[in-house]
């Protein structure tokens, strides 16, 4: 209806609050993941947005000119459909870089779970290869101890017998 009514404005100074409230947080979150393009497609529609919303005027900070307590209580001559394509592009571009940062926490976590199931294919394997050397460990000793239980025998009476010498071969 190319008007901005007093009536809708309160509505639409909560969603530009909202919006204003998570950029800091979304523009963290897309740094942290070195996620450039989207993210500065993401700043520029938010500026647009604001700048259309602070009447053509280049916005800085705070609330846009439309939507200020100043201006709430009177209507304000708009072109409806620019307003709306506004705001599209500002959610489409919101919607682009959280979608990139999705997918750049997906490639990371996706990329940990593989090193943590690496990881536990080697300690598994690192067990088994353990619990073998223990078995033949304890084989081996087993073996020394009967060795040396047959030369205790053999040299307890200072003579080899012939079962004695059998035993040798």
């Amino acid at each position: 209806d190319n008007m901005l009514s007093a009536n809708e404005k309160s509505g639409e100074r909560d969603r530009w609050n909202v919006i204003a409230s998570e950029k800091s947080g979304i523009d963290a979150q897309a740094t942290a993941y070195g996620i450039t393009t989207e993210k500065t497609d993401y700043d520029t529609a938010f500026q647009t947005l604001a700048t259309y919303l602070n009447n053509g005027t280049t916005w800085a900070s705070g609330i846009p000119n439309w939507i200020a307590d100043a201006n709430l209580s009177v209507n304000t001559a708009i072109d409806g459909t620019t307003y709306r394509s506004k705001w599209k592009g500002y959610y489409d571009a919101k919607t682009a870089l959280l979608n990139a940062i999705y997918a750049k926490a997906k490639v990371l976590a996706d990329n940990a779970q593989g090193s943590a199931n690496t990881a536990l294919t080697n300690a598994a394997t690192a067990q088994a290869t353990a619990s073998n050397a223990a078995t033949a460990a304890s084989n081996a000793q087993t073996s020394a101890n009967t060795a040396n239980s047959a030369i205790s025998d053999m040299t307890s009476d200072d003579k080899v017998t012939a079962q004695e010498k059998q035993a040798m071969k």
